[in-house]
Protein backbone atom coordinates (compact mmCIF):
# COMPACT_ATOMS: atom_id res chain seq x y z
CA UNK A 1 0.00 0.00 0.00
CA UNK A 2 1.32 3.43 -0.95
CA UNK A 3 0.13 6.72 0.51
CA UNK A 4 0.30 9.73 -1.78
CA UNK A 5 -0.10 13.31 -0.61
CA UNK A 6 -1.18 15.79 -3.27
CA UNK A 7 -2.39 19.36 -3.60
CA UNK A 8 -5.94 20.27 -4.42
CA UNK A 9 -6.70 23.29 -6.60
CA UNK A 10 -7.63 25.35 -3.55
CA UNK A 11 -4.20 24.71 -2.05
CA UNK A 12 -5.30 22.23 0.60
CA UNK A 13 -3.60 18.86 1.10
CA UNK A 14 -5.27 15.58 0.21
CA UNK A 15 -4.01 12.08 1.00
CA UNK A 16 -4.75 9.10 -1.25
CA UNK A 17 -4.06 5.42 -0.71
CA UNK A 18 -2.94 3.26 -3.61
CA UNK A 19 -2.78 -0.53 -3.60
CA UNK A 20 -0.04 -1.91 -5.85
CA UNK A 21 -0.16 -5.58 -6.90
CA UNK A 22 2.83 -7.78 -6.21
CA UNK A 23 3.53 -8.03 -9.92
CA UNK A 24 3.98 -4.27 -10.27
CA UNK A 25 7.46 -2.98 -11.24
CA UNK A 26 9.75 -2.31 -8.29
CA UNK A 27 12.57 -0.36 -9.89
CA UNK A 28 12.08 3.43 -10.05
CA UNK A 29 12.97 3.50 -13.75
CA UNK A 30 10.13 1.05 -14.39
CA UNK A 31 7.75 3.42 -12.67
CA UNK A 32 9.09 6.16 -14.96
CA UNK A 33 9.47 8.63 -12.14
CA UNK A 34 11.79 9.84 -9.40
CA UNK A 35 12.24 7.66 -6.36
CA UNK A 36 11.65 9.96 -3.41
CA UNK A 37 13.35 8.95 -0.20
CA UNK A 38 12.01 10.17 3.13
CA UNK A 39 8.52 10.82 4.40
CA UNK A 40 5.73 13.20 3.51
CA UNK A 41 5.86 15.15 6.72
CA UNK A 42 2.80 17.31 6.11
CA UNK A 43 0.31 14.52 5.50
CA UNK A 44 -1.19 15.03 8.95
CA UNK A 45 -0.82 18.82 9.01
CA UNK A 46 -4.06 20.02 7.48
CA UNK A 47 -3.43 23.59 8.67
CA UNK A 48 -0.75 24.27 6.05
CA UNK A 49 -1.82 27.13 3.78
CA UNK A 50 -0.33 27.10 0.30
CA UNK A 51 0.55 30.64 -0.86
CA UNK A 52 -1.19 31.76 -4.03
CA UNK A 53 1.95 31.76 -6.18
CA UNK A 54 2.70 28.14 -5.19
CA UNK A 55 -0.76 26.65 -5.72
CA UNK A 56 -0.60 23.87 -8.28
CA UNK A 57 3.18 23.55 -7.93
CA UNK A 58 4.53 20.17 -6.90
CA UNK A 59 8.04 21.39 -6.16
CA UNK A 60 9.72 24.48 -4.80
CA UNK A 61 12.15 26.04 -7.27
CA UNK A 62 15.75 25.82 -5.94
CA UNK A 63 16.70 28.93 -7.90
CA UNK A 64 15.35 30.88 -4.92
CA UNK A 65 17.29 31.05 -1.67
CA UNK A 66 14.82 29.34 0.71
CA UNK A 67 14.37 26.27 -1.53
CA UNK A 68 18.09 26.21 -2.40
CA UNK A 69 18.96 25.87 1.28
CA UNK A 70 16.20 23.33 1.87
CA UNK A 71 17.46 21.21 -1.04
CA UNK A 72 20.88 20.86 0.62
CA UNK A 73 19.80 20.30 4.22
CA UNK A 74 21.24 16.78 4.69
CA UNK A 75 25.05 16.55 5.16
CA UNK A 76 25.42 13.86 2.48
CA UNK A 77 23.51 15.99 -0.04
CA UNK A 78 25.58 19.07 0.76
CA UNK A 79 28.80 17.04 0.51
CA UNK A 80 27.86 15.73 -2.94
CA UNK A 81 26.91 19.23 -4.08
CA UNK A 82 30.24 20.69 -2.92
CA UNK A 83 32.30 17.85 -4.38
CA UNK A 84 30.48 18.19 -7.71
CA UNK A 85 30.65 21.98 -7.94
CA UNK A 86 34.29 22.24 -6.80
CA UNK A 87 35.41 19.17 -8.82
CA UNK A 88 36.86 17.52 -5.72
CA UNK A 89 37.98 13.91 -5.89
CA UNK A 90 40.35 11.50 -4.18
CA UNK A 91 41.51 12.64 -0.76
CA UNK A 92 40.21 16.15 -1.52
CA UNK A 93 36.58 15.03 -1.48
CA UNK A 94 34.48 16.37 1.36
CA UNK A 95 33.13 13.52 3.49
CA UNK A 96 32.31 14.90 6.92
CA UNK A 97 30.90 18.40 7.29
CA UNK A 98 28.63 20.71 9.26
CA UNK A 99 26.45 23.39 7.67
CA UNK A 100 24.97 26.56 9.14
CA UNK A 101 22.22 28.04 6.94
CA UNK A 102 21.61 31.79 7.06
CA UNK A 103 23.97 32.14 9.99
CA UNK A 104 24.02 35.74 11.24
CA UNK A 105 27.45 37.38 11.38
CA UNK A 106 27.57 40.48 13.57
CA UNK A 107 30.06 43.20 12.70
CA UNK A 108 30.69 46.27 14.86
CA UNK A 109 32.09 49.41 13.19
CA UNK A 110 31.01 51.30 15.27
CA UNK A 111 27.33 50.30 15.21
CA UNK A 112 26.24 46.69 14.92
CA UNK A 113 25.57 45.42 11.39
CA UNK A 114 24.41 41.86 10.69
CA UNK A 115 25.17 39.84 7.56
CA UNK A 116 23.90 36.39 6.59
CA UNK A 117 25.62 33.67 4.60
CA UNK A 118 23.30 31.48 2.53
CA UNK A 119 25.28 28.49 3.79
CA UNK A 120 28.52 28.30 5.75
CA UNK A 121 30.16 24.87 5.57
CA UNK A 122 32.87 23.54 7.90
CA UNK A 123 34.55 20.26 7.00
CA UNK A 124 36.19 17.75 9.35
CA UNK A 125 39.60 18.54 7.86
CA UNK A 126 39.09 22.25 8.55
CA UNK A 127 38.15 23.67 5.22
CA UNK A 128 35.52 26.40 5.22
CA UNK A 129 33.15 27.41 2.44
CA UNK A 130 30.62 30.18 1.96
CA UNK A 131 27.90 29.30 -0.58
CA UNK A 132 25.91 32.18 -2.06
CA UNK A 133 23.07 31.96 -4.60
CA UNK A 134 22.43 35.21 -6.48
CA UNK A 135 19.43 35.76 -8.74
CA UNK A 136 20.28 39.28 -9.87
CA UNK A 137 23.38 41.37 -10.47
CA UNK A 138 23.67 44.00 -7.78
CA UNK A 139 25.40 47.31 -8.07
CA UNK A 140 29.02 46.84 -6.94
CA UNK A 141 28.70 43.05 -7.18
CA UNK A 142 32.47 42.43 -7.17
CA UNK A 143 32.87 44.61 -4.10
CA UNK A 144 30.08 42.68 -2.40
CA UNK A 145 31.94 39.41 -2.88
CA UNK A 146 35.01 41.00 -1.27
CA UNK A 147 33.01 42.24 1.72
CA UNK A 148 31.34 38.88 2.26
CA UNK A 149 34.67 37.13 1.98
CA UNK A 150 36.16 39.45 4.59
CA UNK A 151 33.47 38.33 7.04
CA UNK A 152 33.94 34.75 5.86
CA UNK A 153 37.67 34.95 6.67
CA UNK A 154 37.13 36.39 10.16
CA UNK A 155 34.27 34.00 11.01
CA UNK A 156 36.11 30.93 9.74
CA UNK A 157 39.35 31.99 11.42
CA UNK A 158 37.55 32.01 14.76
CA UNK A 159 36.07 28.53 14.18
CA UNK A 160 39.54 27.35 13.14
CA UNK A 161 41.10 28.75 16.33
CA UNK A 162 38.50 27.06 18.51
CA UNK A 163 39.33 23.74 16.84
CA UNK A 164 43.06 24.36 17.33
CA UNK A 165 42.54 25.09 21.03
CA UNK A 166 41.50 21.48 21.51
CA UNK A 167 44.95 20.39 20.34
CA UNK A 168 46.49 22.05 23.42
CA UNK A 169 49.43 23.52 21.55
CA UNK A 170 52.32 25.02 23.46
CA UNK A 171 52.25 28.79 23.95
CA UNK A 172 55.06 29.41 21.48
CA UNK A 173 53.24 27.37 18.82
CA UNK A 174 50.01 29.29 19.42
CA UNK A 175 51.86 32.60 19.08
CA UNK A 176 53.69 31.47 15.94
CA UNK A 177 50.42 30.38 14.27
CA UNK A 178 48.36 33.42 15.30
CA UNK A 179 48.02 34.62 11.68
CA UNK A 180 47.52 31.19 10.14
CA UNK A 181 44.39 30.87 8.03
CA UNK A 182 42.50 27.70 7.13
CA UNK A 183 41.62 26.88 3.54
CA UNK A 184 38.74 29.14 2.49
CA UNK A 185 36.48 29.11 -0.56
CA UNK A 186 33.66 31.50 -1.47
CA UNK A 187 31.27 30.06 -4.04
CA UNK A 188 28.89 32.42 -5.86
CA UNK A 189 26.30 30.83 -8.16
CA UNK A 190 25.03 33.72 -10.28
CA UNK A 191 21.88 33.70 -12.40
CA UNK A 192 23.44 36.50 -14.47
CA UNK A 193 26.76 37.40 -16.05
CA UNK A 194 28.96 38.48 -13.11
CA UNK A 195 31.24 40.75 -15.17
CA UNK A 196 29.20 41.96 -18.17
CA UNK A 197 31.77 44.62 -19.06
CA UNK A 198 34.78 42.32 -18.69
CA UNK A 199 36.49 40.36 -21.46
CA UNK A 200 34.62 37.39 -22.87
CA UNK A 201 35.62 33.96 -21.63
CA UNK A 202 34.81 30.46 -22.80
CA UNK A 203 34.43 29.02 -19.30
CA UNK A 204 31.34 29.42 -17.11
CA UNK A 205 33.62 28.96 -14.07
CA UNK A 206 35.90 31.78 -12.94
CA UNK A 207 38.36 31.51 -10.06
CA UNK A 208 39.35 34.70 -8.27
CA UNK A 209 42.31 35.05 -5.93
CA UNK A 210 45.00 37.54 -4.86
CA UNK A 211 47.87 37.77 -7.35
CA UNK A 212 51.18 39.61 -7.46
CA UNK A 213 51.46 42.32 -10.09
CA UNK A 214 55.14 41.54 -10.59
CA UNK A 215 54.37 37.86 -11.09
CA UNK A 216 51.70 38.67 -13.67
CA UNK A 217 54.21 40.78 -15.60
CA UNK A 218 56.32 37.63 -15.86
CA UNK A 219 53.20 35.62 -16.80
CA UNK A 220 53.30 33.73 -13.51
CA UNK A 221 49.66 33.12 -12.56
CA UNK A 222 50.05 31.48 -9.16
CA UNK A 223 48.13 33.30 -6.40
CA UNK A 224 49.97 34.92 -3.51
CA UNK A 225 48.14 32.53 -1.18
CA UNK A 226 46.32 29.28 -1.90
CA UNK A 227 44.25 29.71 1.27
CA UNK A 228 41.66 32.20 -0.02
CA UNK A 229 39.83 31.64 -3.30
CA UNK A 230 36.55 32.46 -4.98
CA UNK A 231 34.58 30.36 -7.46
CA UNK A 232 32.18 32.44 -9.53
CA UNK A 233 29.71 30.42 -11.63
CA UNK A 234 27.94 32.07 -14.57
CA UNK A 235 24.73 30.01 -14.59
CA UNK A 236 23.23 31.37 -17.84
CA UNK A 237 26.48 30.66 -19.67
CA UNK A 238 26.58 27.14 -18.25
CA UNK A 239 23.02 26.42 -19.36
CA UNK A 240 23.72 27.80 -22.83
CA UNK A 241 27.03 25.99 -23.36
CA UNK A 242 26.19 22.74 -21.54
CA UNK A 243 22.61 21.70 -22.34
CA UNK A 244 23.31 18.01 -21.65
CA UNK A 245 23.02 16.59 -18.15
CA UNK A 246 25.94 14.17 -18.17
CA UNK A 247 27.82 14.91 -14.92
CA UNK A 248 26.85 15.39 -11.30
CA UNK A 249 27.75 19.06 -11.55
CA UNK A 250 25.51 19.50 -14.60
CA UNK A 251 22.61 17.88 -12.74
CA UNK A 252 22.96 20.27 -9.81
CA UNK A 253 23.32 23.39 -11.93
CA UNK A 254 20.45 22.52 -14.28
CA UNK A 255 18.29 21.74 -11.25
CA UNK A 256 19.03 25.20 -9.81
CA UNK A 257 18.45 26.87 -13.18
CA UNK A 258 15.28 25.07 -14.31
CA UNK A 259 13.70 23.35 -11.31
CA UNK A 260 12.60 19.74 -10.85
CA UNK A 261 10.00 19.43 -13.67
CA UNK A 262 12.69 20.00 -16.32
CA UNK A 263 15.01 17.31 -14.94
CA UNK A 264 15.39 13.76 -16.28
CA UNK A 265 14.36 10.68 -14.35
CA UNK A 266 16.91 9.39 -11.85
CA UNK A 267 17.21 6.77 -9.15
CA UNK A 268 20.41 8.26 -7.70
CA UNK A 269 19.79 8.30 -3.91
CA UNK A 270 21.47 11.68 -3.35
CA UNK A 271 19.57 13.41 -6.15
CA UNK A 272 16.34 11.78 -4.96
CA UNK A 273 16.87 13.16 -1.46
CA UNK A 274 17.49 16.63 -2.87
CA UNK A 275 14.35 16.47 -5.00
CA UNK A 276 12.30 15.08 -2.12
CA UNK A 277 13.39 18.09 -0.04
CA UNK A 278 11.76 20.33 -2.64
CA UNK A 279 8.30 18.74 -2.52
CA UNK A 280 5.70 21.35 -1.62
CA UNK A 281 3.86 18.82 0.56
CA UNK A 282 7.03 18.37 2.61
CA UNK A 283 7.50 22.09 3.23
CA UNK A 284 6.81 23.86 6.50
CA UNK A 285 4.57 26.89 6.58
CA UNK A 286 7.59 29.11 7.22
CA UNK A 287 9.43 27.73 4.20
CA UNK A 288 6.38 28.15 1.97
CA UNK A 289 5.92 31.73 3.10
CA UNK A 290 9.58 32.64 2.61
CA UNK A 291 9.68 31.02 -0.82
CA UNK A 292 6.52 32.86 -1.84
CA UNK A 293 7.96 36.14 -0.58
CA UNK A 294 11.07 35.68 -2.70
CA UNK A 295 8.96 34.84 -5.76
CA UNK A 296 6.36 37.55 -5.26
CA UNK A 297 8.91 40.29 -4.71
CA UNK A 298 10.95 39.25 -7.71
CA UNK A 299 10.50 42.78 -9.07
CA UNK A 300 13.13 43.86 -6.53
CA UNK A 301 15.67 41.70 -8.39
CA UNK A 302 14.71 43.43 -11.64
CA UNK A 303 15.27 46.76 -9.92
CA UNK A 304 18.66 45.51 -8.71
CA UNK A 305 19.61 44.81 -12.32
CA UNK A 306 18.43 48.24 -13.43
CA UNK A 307 20.24 49.93 -10.53
CA UNK A 308 23.45 48.09 -11.43
CA UNK A 309 23.03 49.11 -15.07
CA UNK A 310 22.58 52.77 -14.14
CA UNK A 311 25.60 52.83 -11.82
CA UNK A 312 27.75 51.11 -14.43
CA UNK A 313 26.67 53.65 -17.04
CA UNK A 314 27.39 56.51 -14.63
CA UNK A 315 30.85 55.18 -13.80
CA UNK A 316 31.62 54.66 -17.49
CA UNK A 317 30.50 58.20 -18.18
CA UNK A 318 32.91 59.65 -15.65
CA UNK A 319 35.79 58.14 -17.53
CA UNK A 320 34.79 59.35 -21.00
CA UNK A 321 35.32 63.05 -20.70
CA UNK A 322 33.17 66.01 -21.75
CA UNK A 323 29.82 66.69 -20.07
CA UNK A 324 27.84 67.23 -23.26
CA UNK A 325 29.10 64.01 -24.80
CA UNK A 326 28.48 62.26 -21.51
CA UNK A 327 24.83 63.30 -21.38
CA UNK A 328 24.22 62.21 -24.95
CA UNK A 329 25.93 58.93 -24.20
CA UNK A 330 23.87 58.46 -21.08
CA UNK A 331 20.59 59.12 -22.89
CA UNK A 332 21.48 56.65 -25.62
CA UNK A 333 22.68 54.08 -23.07
CA UNK A 334 19.51 54.41 -21.01
CA UNK A 335 17.26 54.09 -24.04
CA UNK A 336 19.07 50.99 -25.29
CA UNK A 337 19.14 49.39 -21.86
CA UNK A 338 15.44 49.96 -21.27
CA UNK A 339 14.76 48.29 -24.62
CA UNK A 340 16.82 45.31 -23.51
CA UNK A 341 14.95 44.98 -20.23
CA UNK A 342 11.61 45.34 -22.04
CA UNK A 343 12.59 42.54 -24.42
CA UNK A 344 13.44 40.35 -21.43
CA UNK A 345 9.89 40.65 -20.14
CA UNK A 346 10.37 43.27 -17.42
CA UNK A 347 6.95 44.75 -16.77
CA UNK A 348 6.07 48.29 -17.87
CA UNK A 349 5.34 49.16 -14.26
CA UNK A 350 8.91 48.29 -13.26
CA UNK A 351 10.35 50.15 -16.24
CA UNK A 352 8.34 53.24 -15.34
CA UNK A 353 9.70 53.08 -11.78
CA UNK A 354 13.20 52.81 -13.20
CA UNK A 355 12.64 55.80 -15.51
CA UNK A 356 11.41 57.89 -12.58
CA UNK A 357 14.52 56.92 -10.61
CA UNK A 358 16.69 58.00 -13.54
CA UNK A 359 14.89 61.32 -13.89
CA UNK A 360 15.22 61.99 -10.16
CA UNK A 361 18.93 61.17 -10.24
CA UNK A 362 19.51 63.51 -13.18
CA UNK A 363 17.88 66.53 -11.50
Amino acid sequence: MFYISTLAKNGSLATLSLAVPSSAPRHPKEFGCFLFLGTLRNMENVNIVIPECLKGAKYLHPGYGPAFRKMLEQPEVMADFINSILHLDGNRKVVDLATAFEQPIDVFYPENKTFFFDAHVSTADRRYMDLELQRARHAFFAERTLIYNAYHVIHSKRIFEIAREKEKLKDNAVFRCRYELPELMSVWICNFTPRPDGPEHDDYRDYWAVYSGNDLKKKVTLPVSEKIKYLIIDLPKFVKDHPAIDTRESFWLHLIAHGVPAMPQTDDPIFCKAVNNLLVVNASQELLNRQAEMMTFNYSHEMDDIEAMLIDAKNDGREEGHEQGLEQGRELERAENFKVFESLGVSREILEKARRIVEKQNK
